[in-house]
């Protein structure tokens, strides 16, 4: 399946720019601090610089990029969640992660992003619950504009799945991919491409 992804929405960065931050708690290969961005020294349309690194794309080429594995961890979220609305196939999907880590695949390893229009830098309040009482804090994250565009392939190896993977795709309208999707960011309508 060719697929395209529109999304509705500003779409987020989800990758902590600060390469010793990055290197220190995410990169299981320190040779993946090459595919950040050099977002605090200028390269967002924005002005005003925040004070702590934003969360931003992946680059690769000097391109903003999605990663395959955000893709499968997008299923994974929506197979989880549609898993508790009776009748769907998402209810039926006894091990749902498993299926979709050895018999989804997504190519290529880096997709592109389309911009609809120029990056900016967007903050937000991260609020937390915690024994102390709420603690809220701003984050900030490079921002793509709605009617940014993704192409992927998706490889079913048992294409009984089909069904199930369009569900979980039309998903996407309603909680989409990135950073505060909760809120609706990220959020896409999907179509099949030739």
């Amino acid at each position: 399946m060719k697929i395209e992804l529109t999304f509705t929405t500003s779409l987020l960065g989800t990758v902590a720019s600060d390469p010793a931050v990055f290197k220190e708690y995410l990169a299981k290969d320190p040779s993946e601090v090459h595919d950040l961005p050099d977002v605090v020294a200028g390269e967002s349309e924005q002005e005003e610089r925040p004070k702590l690194p934003p969360t931003c794309f992946y680059r690769h080429e000097g391109k903003p990029v999605l990663r395959d594995y955000q893709i499968k961890g997008f299923f994974k979220d929506a197979a989880g969640m549609l898993r508790r609305v009776p009748d769907t196939r998402s209810s039926k999907e006894k091990a749902y992660k498993k299926a979709i880590d050895g018999l989804v695949f997504v190519e290529p390893r880096y997709l592109p992003l389309e911009l609809a229009g120029p990056m900016t830098l967007v903050s937000r309040p991260l609020r937390a619950q915690t024994a102390k009482g709420e603690r809220i804090a701003i984050a900030y994250s490079e921002e793509a504009p709605a009617g940014t565009k993704v192409w992927f392939h998706l490889v079913l190896l048992d294409t009984r799945l089909r069904p199930w993977i369009e569900e979980l795709l039309n998903y996407g309208h309603y909680r989409g991919l990135g950073q505060w999707r909760n809120s609706g960011q990220g959020s896409f309508n999907w179509a099949e491409s030739s």
